[in-house]
Parts: C-alpha cells; structure tokens; sequence
C-alpha cells in the first residue's frame, strides 16, 4: 500500500513516494515549519545511539496514533521549528540502515504496523550522499504502543503539534474503545462476506450417483484491507499468487487447479473453480474458499475422513492468509469456518492412505452448521507456521466437535503435526511443506 499524505504533499510540492531533492530544498528556502504530520532531523540519531530505535518507534506511533506524517532525515532546523538546511547524510549503505530501522519497528511496535515506508532520496550534486524519508500513515489499528526491549514496559505516544507526548491512561481507553468499535464492524463484514460465499450453493451430489457430498467453507476478511482494483493486470497476477502457493502450500493441487483458468469477474472481486474447490478473491484481502472434503459412497453415507478434513482446514486457512498478505492487507484477520451439505456420514478416523482399505456402516449426525470463528493476527500466520497450525487446529476442533469427536487427529493444540498420517516422506506434501517453512529437519 502506497503512503499518501495529502496534507504534507501540499506543503511540500509532491508526495511521499514523489519526493525529491529539488522539493527538499525549496522546503528549507521558504522556512517550512514542522507540525503534526511533518518531523524534521538534522542527522541520523535513530541507528547511531544505543536508544535510537526505541526513539524511532517513538516518533513513528505517535504519528501513526494521530493523522500520519512524514520524518526527514537529512534537514536541520531552525529555533522555531523551521526547515533550515539540508544535511545530506552517506547513502551507500541505505540497504542495511533500512533493514536495522525496519527490525527495531519490528520488535518495538505494538501491534505490528507494518504500512509504515521507508525511502532514501540521493542527492544528485553528490554522489553516495541523500536524505532518508519516513513515512507513516494514519493507522486503523491505533494505538500503537511503544514496547521497550530491555524489559515488559509499554507507552503510548501522540504527535502533538511539533511535539511528541505520551498518552494518559483515559485517553488509551478512549482510543481503545475506538479499535473495538471497528473491531466489531469487522466481525460484520465477515459475516458478510461468509454469507454472499454461502449463497452460491455446491452441488448437491456427486453427478454419477446422486449421492450427498459434504463441503468446506471458509471466509476471511482482514483488519486493515488492501487498495487493488479489478482489472486485466490483477487477473494477470493472480496466476502468480497461484503458482507461488503451488510451490509451497500444504495442499498444492488446490492452488494447482485454479491455474489456467479465468475467472468470473465481478464488483470488487474474482470467482475461480474447478471441479474440487471454488474461491471468490476480494481485492481488499478477502476471501470465501468451498472445497470438496468427503467421498461418495452407493447406497451409504458420504465418507468424511477426520484428518483429511483437517488437512483442508489447514490448506483453507493458510490460502486465504497468504491472499490477504499478497494483495496488501494487515493487521488482524477474522476467519469463518464450517462443513455444509450431508448432516449424515460415516466418520472415518484412519489415516488417509487407508481410506480405501476401510469400510464401515456406522454413521453420525453433524450436530450445528454455525461457523467457527477465528481471530488472528495476519502477520503471525504468514510468519509464524505454528500459529498458523494452532490456529487451524481450533478451527478443526470446533467442526470436528460438531460431528460428536471430541479430538482432532492430524492437528494437535500446540501447533505439532502428526503428519506420518499422511503418507511416507517421498510422496508426503505435507511433509514437504512443514520441511519448507522450517517446522521439521528434512
């Protein structure tokens, strides 16, 4: 997501990403004052002192928890607060003093906003010599809280004019109300997204036999959505986000299905499907996922196999994670899950590779169709592989419960995986995929 801050654009002559040395010095030749959105640095304290990125993340929260603004590197001022001059600081290592400055936000921002764009802007009159450019917009997550490393201690800070001052214990919950009263305009919109999702029904049974199958639905809408449009070059992209995930998935012939094929274009999204799964992409991050998880069965009900089942759940969720991540969403994420079509199966608890081996005339009665809901934080299931399982494992938990089972199989609470049900290690995707993301030792 692009930073846009039209009100330092105007005092400046261009925005964040258009800036450049010329505007910069035009700022110090008309004496442009700092304010609320704008911080002025004459030299890079934030990587040289041993507290410079607790100041970094400081300055960056207490713009992000007040309407955004721009930090310059490179320009001292005067006593009034005023552009004064440029000071050019050594570029030639941008890569590595972005990187440190990145990790410090990183490890200090709490929660993780991760909009915020760092730039350098080289200064053409002198070769390895530029100004760094900050930028932070107004954050839908506030407050941010600054978190010091040396120890559990937490503070809250606010742009304040030219100043930065530190948030009082009723005004943190005046802010905090106001996450909650978007949380909870969030938990509708999933709800939307799930139902708009549910309204395109599967079919009612396998086409050879007329049997009832049972289906997966997942919906997930991010905290923070994503700014991408419908057009050809999105739909062009979308074959690489499937092929990405055909690379490393725990399921990659989900992904692999979708490839080659165009979808059905629609207000604010794309409608994709193939014979075993169906996905509707919004471009702010959302999702809604069907996919088949049972197996037909003459004269008997469907077979639901429970790990197969909650291998789905976990190649569902980690998708429409990685959707949200790629086209630009953050923050939290809230996921709907349930099973729909035959109420009735007959529950098979052996490892997948014995399905054909086993055969069995018991059946039980899926006790709710409510979704599970989930709620976590994107980053972590992007970044973290185990919360990632221990999330999935919850969503499997409360669907498995519905059929009368009161444990999961494949999944276990702590984020482990009895992945030796799937199969041997050569033929083993999920294996695969758990040595890819550094779970286990190939």
């Amino acid at each position: 997501m692009s930073v846009r801050l039209p009100r330092v654009a105007a005092k400046l002559g261009a925005d964040f990403q258009d800036l450049r040395v010329e505007e910069l010095r035009r700022a110090c030749q008309d004496r442009v004052a700092e304010d609320v959105q704008l911080d002025f640095k004459a030299e890079d304290s934030y990587t040289s002192k041993p507290v410079g990125l607790d100041e970094l993340a400081k300055d960056v929260t207490a713009l992000a928890n007040a309407q955004g603004g721009l930090i310059i590197i490179g320009i001292a001022e005067d006593d009034q607060g005023n552009a004064f001059e440029l000071r050019p600081l050594d570029v030639t290592k941008c890569d590595d003093l972005i990187g440190k400055m990145e990790q410090g936000l990183r490890a200090r921002v709490v929660p993780l906003y991760p909009d915020v764009a760092i730039r350098v802007v080289e200064d053409p009159d002198a070769s390895g010599m530029g100004f760094y450019l900050i930028g932070v917009p107004r954050s839908p997550l506030a407050p941010h809280a600054v978190r010091k490393t040396s120890r559990p201690e937490y503070s809250y800070a606010l742009r304040v004019g030219r100043n930065t001052a530190w948030l009082e214990e009723n005004e943190i919950a005046a802010r905090y109300r106001d996450r909650f009263r978007l949380a909870e305009d969030h938990v509708i919109r999933v709800r939307e997204v799930f139902k708009r999702g549910t309204g395109l029904a599967p079919e009612g049974g396998d086409v050879y036999n007329a049997r009832p199958l049972v289906f997966l639905e997942l919906a997930a809408v991010p905290a923070v959505p994503a700014e991408r449009r419908v057009d050809t070059g999105f739909i062009s992209q979308m074959a690489g986000f499937y092929g990405g995930l055909a690379r490393n998935a725990p399921i990659p012939g989900l992904a692999q299905g979708f490839i080659g094929r165009m979808p059905i274009v629609q207000r604010g999204r794309l409608r994709y499907e193939f014979d075993l799964a169906e996905a509707e992409w919004y471009t702010d991050g959302s999702s809604f996922l069907r996919t088949l998880v049972s197996v037909g069965s003459h004269g008997e009900p469907p077979k639901l196999n429970y790990s197969a089942l909650e291998l789905r759940i976990l190649a569902l969720l980690h998708m429409a994670s990685s959707y949200a991540n790629w086209v630009g969403a953050y923050g939290d994420i809230d996921v709907l899950a349930r099973t729909i079509g035959a109420q009735t199966v007959s529950p098979d608890l052996r490892p997948p590779t014995e399905q054909s081996m086993f055969i069995d005339h018991s059946s039980v009665k899926r006790g709710s169709n409510e979704p599970s809901h989930l709620t976590a934080s994107l980053h972590s299931l992007i970044e973290e592989p185990v919360q990632l399982l221990t999330s999935a494992y919850n969503i499997a938990a409360d669907l498995l419960a519905d059929y009368g089972q009161a444990d999961t199989t494949l999944l276990m609470s702590d984020g482990s995986v009895r992945w030796q049900r799937m199969g041997s290690h050569g033929d083993n995707q999920l294996h695969t995929w758990m040595t890819e993301v550094g779970l286990i030792d190939g």
